[in-house]
């Protein structure tokens, strides 16, 4: 695709292989994707650019997924974000909820 990109997305993953799968398959589908590997990385790209979408890692060293919602929220509320994990358990789906309600 040529032209501007149709949507901007940021993809943060501590896991360069996760990074690049997404942005890979992302940017071949027209995407623009920019990508970071943590959550302050992704807050510094945030704040100069322009996302219609953050896909973020639930668990990182540092910031996590959850803290870096809340930091992307502060900043923009209409922010569109969505947090992944390989360690999909009802655990961390009510952690998430007890963590990231806004």
């Amino acid at each position: 695709m040529k032209g501007t990109p149709k949507f901007r997305v940021l993809i943060v993953d501590d896991e360069p292989v996760q990074r690049e799968m997404l942005e890979g398959f992302l940017t071949k589908e027209g995407y623009g994707v920019s990508t970071a590997g943590d959550g302050a990385a992704a807050l510094d790209q945030f704040k100069r650019g322009s996302f219609d979408l953050v896909l973020t890692d639930f668990r990182m060293p540092g910031m996590d997924g959850i803290q870096l919602l809340k930091e992307l929220k502060r900043l923009n509320p209409e922010a569109g974000v969505v947090l992944l994990t390989a360690f999909g358990t009802r655990g961390n789906r009510r952690e998430g909820d007890e963590r990231g309600s806004l």
